[in-house]
């Protein structure tokens, strides 16, 4: 039911709410190229993700609300429970940064201390950083309002007020 009425909205009424993806977009790579730095934005983009696949959807039944998702994030240590290790080359293949300078991205990360490198368990987001108090304090707030703008075009597409 769901799915017929999201296939409705996107057929009938795309242009009220696709202006506000664009922005949600283009403003959150602003966000993460003016707080962590152009490419390291990209690259830091990818290690949260990988970041919240192996800790806060792991344990999805336990975290609803964007609270919750936030502190599980803000405790969640360099223990990667899947298995799944992020490299260097599916970095560069998400992100479209060629191999050998994401290479050096990455490793300036790790002289930050943003994140840590090792060939057995590859790329891990460090949540003891510097970086997770932008991360949590600006950027994530930043893209939860972007989302809400979404939604709320979303949701309100097709109709007259």
């Amino acid at each position: 039911m769901i799915r017929k009425e999201v296939e409705a909205k996107l057929k009938d009424n795309f242009a009220d709410f696709w202006v506000k993806i664009l922005n949600h977009n283009v403003f959150r790579t602003q966000i993460l190229c003016k707080e962590l730095g152009p490419l390291d934005g990209l690259i830091l983009q990818v290690v949260a993700w990988h970041h919240y696949l192996s800790s806060i959807s792991e344990v999805k039944s336990d975290i609803h609300s964007f609270e919750s998702a936030l502190k599980m994030w803000e405790n969640k240590k360099n223990k990667n429970k899947n298995g799944k290790k992020l490299t260097i080359s599916l970095v560069s293949e998400l992100t479209a940064i060629p191999f050998e300078t994401t290479r050096r991205k990455i490793k300036k990360l790790v002289n930050k201390q943003w994140i840590t490198y090792s060939k057995e368990k590859g790329i891990l987001y460090n949540s003891e950083s510097e970086l997770n108090e932008k991360i949590v304090k600006i950027i994530h707030p930043a893209e939860k309002n972007l989302l809400k703008e979404f939604l709320v075009a979303f949701l309100m597409s097709g109709k007259n007020s």
